[in-house]
């Protein structure tokens, strides 16, 4: 009984210190996880793929499951912090907004983005 009391008690000083430490903006953005881009209408984004732990094959995968046939229609691919995969079809006109607090979103700017 002693050392359930123990062990929730430490659960629960874990979670006070994470809450003050997420105070301090530097520590928050380590701590804090965000969306990220995996892929620019049809370019896939090696390096966030890489850093994300996704395949490939595993992003090809999601592709199929959201009913992809062609990745012409593609306007993004974005991992949620959630684990879970968005794909955004189309010319992304009115999905800007929705892909702010997205990492690397500034790639979605149609001058900076070659296919």
């Amino acid at each position: 009984m002693l050392r359930g009391i123990v062990g929730i008690g430490t659960l629960m000083l874990v979670q006070v210190v994470f809450t003050f430490l997420r105070r301090n903006s530097r520590v928050a953005r380590i701590l804090q996880n965000e969306p990220l881009l995996l892929m620019v209408r049809t370019r896939v984004l090696h390096d966030n793929l890489r850093a994300a732990r996704v395949t490939e094959g595993e992003l090809r995968a999601r592709l199929r499951a959201a009913g992809v046939h062609d990745t012409d229609s593609i306007f993004a691919v974005v991992l949620k912090t959630t684990g879970d995969v968005s794909v955004i079809l189309g010319d992304g006109h009115s999905a800007s907004e929705i892909l702010d607090d997205v990492r690397d979103a500034d790639l979605l700017d149609p001058t900076t983005t070659s296919t």
